[in-house]
């Protein structure tokens, strides 16, 4: 009980943000968007939430907020998940400590609280977490956290495609290779959290779509910054956003080699779809202008 107050206490004291959307959408750009601000502190992907939690619901094809309303842990959760994350973004721990927290809740506050640390250690007073999957974990988030916020990343299902089929043929990951339909149903499901979200609770979610991003990262920069409460900073934005990348994209993400090399390099293939999709996609781009 004292541990889990304390934890408290001192993620009182950082701002948190999610970087969430669905896969291939760009979400690693905009991470790298985020960190290059002077007073973030970027961390790698960690899929934290999606390990820890299940949603009985999740393949049901029920709609938000339905299809999010019950989530229970994991029967199992490996702790290396969590020593790999910290090693890889150099947050101290200690084995001893980290095998003393108990399996409940007071884990996920431990592990908020540390990169809240690492944060306050590198005089930033704001983190980002980027982690697609997170999307489906967002009421777990907020229950553990009041005072997080969430950048929603959306972009076209044409785009979103081609950009899949061009990392399942490059980089032969099985992740990318499901089925056109099976992504698209997907795609629609997680579009549609977005919006919801976005329209319920406007105080803690932002939206970005991708051809924004890509055509003035300085204005979407500056609307995240108004968003989070941030300080105005003028900066080469394009410039920072390759050191930003080095921090936030991990050495074995080969498909995300992009975001290194600066947001000139990324892709802005950004075709627009037909039929449904596409009115989707319209709907929601025009309620959040």
């Amino acid at each position: 009980m004292v541990m889990s107050l304390l934890l408290r206490f001192v993620m009182k004291k950082i701002n948190q943000v999610f970087v969430v959307g669905f896969p291939r959408s760009g979400t690693s750009l905009l991470q790298s968007v985020i960190a290059s601000h002077p007073d973030v502190m970027g961390f790698t992907e960690s899929h934290y939430f999606f390990h820890r939690y299940i949603c009985p619901f999740d393949k049901l094809g029920l709609s938000v907020p339905l299809s999010d309303v019950f989530f229970v842990r994991r029967p199992r959760f490996d702790r290396k998940i969590i020593r790999r994350f910290f090693d890889e973004n150099q947050i101290q721990y200690s084995y001893d400590e980290l095998s003393s927290i108990s399996y409940s809740s007071d884990m996920d506050h431990y592990w908020m609280a540390k990169m809240d640390k690492a944060a306050l250690h590198a005089n930033k007073n704001t983190w980002s977490e980027k982690s697609t999957v997170h999307l489906r974990r967002i009421p777990v988030i907020k229950k553990i956290s009041h005072q997080a916020k969430f950048v929603h990343l959306i972009r076209r299902f044409p785009a979103v495609f081609h950009s899949w089929e061009k990392a399942s043929l490059k980089y032969k990951l099985d992740y990318f290779s499901r089925p056109k339909r099976i992504v698209n149903k997907q795609w629609r499901r997680d579009i549609k959290r977005s919006q919801y979200y976005c329209t319920h609770d406007p105080t803690n979610h932002h939206l970005v779509t991708y051809e924004e991003l890509c055509r003035d990262p300085h204005a979407v920069l500056g609307s995240i910054m108004n968003f989070l409460a941030l300080k105005q900073v003028d900066i080469d934005l394009c410039l920072q956003l390759r050191v930003a990348g080095d921090l936030t994209v991990k050495k074995e993400e080969k498909w995300k080699i992009n975001v290194k090399r600066g947001i000139h390099t990324c892709s802005t293939f950004d075709c627009a779809g037909a039929g449904e999709d596409e009115e989707i996609y319209k709907m929601i781009k025009l309620k959040f202008r």
